[in-house]
């Protein structure tokens, strides 16, 4: 099953309307004849049944994080997300999906559920347990509050960048225990500015007040440095080709960041605080 047919896969149990009736066919035969699609589509089924429920209750009884704050913070760049307790839902398996087998025999395990205390926002890790890969959801409410954003583990040193639709799958670190994933904080990083950069050619991405970032293309190489008159807000610099994974960067005053890239392709760049 490739990333492609989990998209698919995804996409038809959560949007099957969107779908053409060539491509719902395509993905009912998968289902049907690959075990591991199959049950990754009754994980999700499962996964999105418990969504759904909890953003059903009443206000009073709902999750935490989903509680509206008095004042609108729905503009920050920066968003901190914290595990929730064990008194918000079944820890660390919040809103997974039911199963008649024992936790350790099934394929999928939610490993991380963190809120939101500012907005309604759901960050997960999923575990499949056979291929040793992780799956970042990042649920939010409009769901274009998930695109492109960064999901950052400080304590374990992870960085994740999403896709347009809040997903990210990616090799799951040997050194980091699913107790370690459960227990961990993160911060969730919107993109504060977006630019173009074609192949060979410099790209200056403005930032709110007077901070820029130069971005100069040779070849596979790509040299990000930060121009800033006051304190630097820009600490990553996400660069994504069309059919590539997003390569991350870390920006620092007065020391060029540098990366390799497709030298042939045009290159989103987005830069978070």
């Amino acid at each position: 099953m490739s990333p492609d047919d989990e998209r698919a896969i995804e996409r038809f149990v959560r949007h099957p309307d969107t779908m053409e009736a060539a491509a719902r066919r395509a993905v009912e035969r998968l289902i049907e004849h690959d075990p591991g699609a199959s049950a990754y589509a009754t994980f999700l089924r499962g996964f999105y049944d418990r969504l759904d429920e909890e953003t059903e209750r009443p206000p009073d009884t709902r999750v935490e994080a989903f509680v509206e704050e008095l004042f609108d913070k729905s503009d920050a760049s920066v968003i901190p997300v914290r595990p929730l307790s064990s008194s918000q839902g079944a820890r660390p398996t919040v809103l997974a999906a039911s199963t008649a087998t024992r936790s350790d025999e099934r394929r999928y395990a939610v490993l991380s559920t963190l809120a939101a205390e500012s907005e309604q926002m759901l960050v997960r890790i999923v575990q499949d347990r056979h291929a040793s890969r992780g799956h970042l959801y990042v649920l939010a409410d409009p769901p274009e509050r998930g695109a492109y954003v960064v999901v950052s583990f400080r304590e374990l040193g992870i960085d994740l960048v999403a896709d347009a639709q809040g997903r990210r799958a990616f090799d799951l670190p040997s050194n980091v225990s699913p107790e370690q994933w459960a227990d961990a904080w993160a911060v969730v990083r919107r993109p504060i500015a977006t630019a173009e950069a074609a192949p060979s050619a410099t790209t200056v991405v403005p930032l709110p007040g007077r901070e820029r970032v130069r971005c100069r293309r040779r070849g596979e190489a790509l040299e990000a440095s930060v121009e800033a008159a006051g304190e630097q807000r820009a600490a990553l610099l996400a660069a994504t080709s069309p059919n590539g994974s997003p390569m991350l960067l870390r920006l620092q005053s007065g020391a060029p960041a540098r990366g390799t890239v497709d030298p042939a392709s045009s290159l989103t760049l987005r830069v978070y605080e």
